[in-house]
């Protein structure tokens, strides 16, 4: 316990687990898969995400917006049956993309600005 700085609890646990699991080291170290829910929103699905989110803006709109970009998602992929905006928010965070701020914006000499 002093050599590794845990306690007696984790020792004795981490011998149960070394006779669970066939006393084999690595088994015993290697955590076992956990069970829960598997992940709804797919590489796929961040993937078609990214690429809607890079194409020109809807008819009748400016830029991509949470909303547009979910309902693209959803009617594409039809097994989703639902997505927060907040998942599309982190998506586009996580690849550094803002469909809502000015592309390419070119400036007039009349309104430049002064140095």
């Amino acid at each position: 316990m002093d050599a590794l700085g845990c306690s007696q609890f984790a020792i004795s646990s981490l011998r149960a687990r070394f006779v669970r699991r066939g006393r084999d080291v690595v088994a015993t170290i290697v955590d076992a898969p956990r069970s829960g829910t598997p992940k709804k929103i797919l590489p796929e699905h961040e993937a078609f995400v990214i690429a809607t989110a890079c194409t020109d803006a809807p008819t009748g709109h400016a830029h991509w917006t949470l909303a547009a970009l979910k309902d693209a998602l959803l009617n594409a992929h039809v097994e989703l049956k639902r997505v927060g905006h907040e998942r599309i928010r982190q998506i586009l965070m996580k690849n550094k993309l803002k469909p809502w701020r000015e592309k390419n914006v070119v400036r007039s000499k009349t309104h430049s600005r002064v140095p």
